[in-house]
């Protein structure tokens, strides 16, 4: 088995995994954008379906009530990405706990959604409610017996990317979808550090037409070792 995964993880991917309907879980909403929007740009172009479940509401139990702005920014990102559908869970920011009842609603979407390719958090990533959404999309998956999925990389990159994804044809797009969240624009420098992300992705490669890129960890999900499988066993 772990030679199998050194292959995945020595083969690079160079264009857009084949998808028909693609679904995406966000921590939050900008995630979506922060870690694979122009992977999601390049799908909505090609007429790809769409479907987008962010984890949290926008609420914080000790912080003023900013879910109505955050869920009106998600849906401006919506209509740039050309989103099928939406759907926001009624979880606080901060709060994500890795459960049986977390799963199944995972699960559930999975099942409604019959996605070609998920998008999730990677499985390193440092912020407590990626993480807890990253575990948990991977087993809501590995019950439901396979499938692809993309990790995405938000607060640290991924240690071991194997797919990169020219993003440098709809990088104004993608721009454009970021500052849909002038809300977290507002407390974060994100747009410089997104545009500076993508351009240290697309900095090893010596093509020209690679000036920004996306980078994630493609796999199938019968490929994720015992090492990585979660604490939760049907």
């Amino acid at each position: 088995m772990s030679q199998k995964i050194n292959e995945i993880h020595t083969k690079k991917h160079f264009i857009l995994p084949d998808a028909q309907r693609v679904l995406v879980f966000a921590p939050h909403m900008d995630d979506e954008s922060i870690g694979c929007g122009g992977a999601l740009l390049m799908y909505g172009n090609i007429g790809c379906e769409l479907s987008i479940v962010f984890m949290t509401n926008g609420k914080k139990d000790y912080l003023k009530d900013t879910s109505s702005v955050r869920e009106d920014e998600s849906l401006n990102a919506k209509n740039i990405l050309r989103a099928k559908n939406i759907t926001i869970f009624d979880l606080f920011d901060n709060s994500l706990q890795l459960t049986e009842e977390l799963i199944e609603r995972i699960y559930n979407q999975i099942t409604y959604n019959k996605p070609d390719i998920i998008f999730a958090p990677h499985l390193n990533d440092l912020h407590h409610d990626h993480l807890v959404t990253g575990m948990a999309v991977t087993e809501a998956l590995r019950r439901k017996g396979g499938g692809k999925i993309a990790y995405y990389e938000i607060w640290n990159p991924i240690p071991n990317p194997n797919c990169y994804i020219n993003i440098t044809k709809v990088i104004n797009q993608k721009i454009k979808l970021i500052k849909c969240y002038q809300s977290q624009l507002k407390r974060y420098n994100l747009l410089k550090l997104i545009l500076a992300l993508n351009s240290y992705r697309a900095a090893m490669f010596q093509l020209k037409q690679f000036r920004f890129a996306e980078a994630f960890l493609l796999q199938s999900i019968e490929d994720i070792t015992e090492d990585n499988s979660l604490i939760f066993k049907k």
